[in-house]
């Protein structure tokens, strides 16, 4: 599927509701906002029909990038908001483009149970999607669910295993010292 038309003033109206956190039916609630922002906002209804077309175009054009990259590699990281008990993984891909280093995220997927199982089938149906191999390094925290969905092809985190160390590093040391 190629990019959706969409115009632009759209785009930045829509942009200018989701990087302000309103709740995307404010327009529906009160129309207080419109002292402020007046038709810079845009409407409920324009938000429904913009944002799923600007996640569709984003993917288009990653799609059609990735096409042109033969090396890469991928990290995924889990992501949780506690007090609404909500937990995903983030999928990013890395790699060169045009002599500079480029990250991508490619999908935050919902996870109930972040099993091994279930994250390996996520990131197969990720890679799958993008046309990738699921095959390449995939750098990952050191959980052992991680361990255990990507086996050999995956690489610990060296800035997850420095945190982790000097947590404990001072855990111990508030214990031994009494502090």
């Amino acid at each position: 599927v190629g990019p959706y038309k969409i115009n632009s003033s759209d785009v930045m109206r829509t942009m200018r509701i989701v990087t302000s956190n309103f709740a995307l039916t404010w327009d529906k609630r009160s129309r207080t906002n419109d002292l402020y922002w007046g038709k810079e906002l845009a409407t409920y209804y324009l938000s429904k029909i913009s944002i799923p077309r600007i996640y569709q175009n984003m993917k288009f054009y990653i799609k059609t990038l990735l096409e042109h990259v033969r090396d890469y590699s991928f990290s995924c990281d889990g992501w949780s908001v506690l007090n609404v008990n909500f937990k995903a993984m983030c999928f990013y891909v890395h790699f060169y483009y045009k002599k500079q280093f480029k990250s991508l995220l490619l999908d935050v997927v919902p996870m109930d149970c972040s099993s091994a199982e279930n994250l390996k089938n996520c990131y197969e149906n990720i890679c799958k999607e993008y046309q990738l191999d699921s095959g390449r390094i995939i750098v990952t925290d050191n959980a052992s669910n991680n361990k255990s969905a990507f086996g050999t092809k995956r690489i610990g985190c060296f800035a997850h295993r420095i945190n982790t160390a000097c947590t404990h590093l001072t855990s111990k040391s508030k214990k031994m010292t009494g502090g």
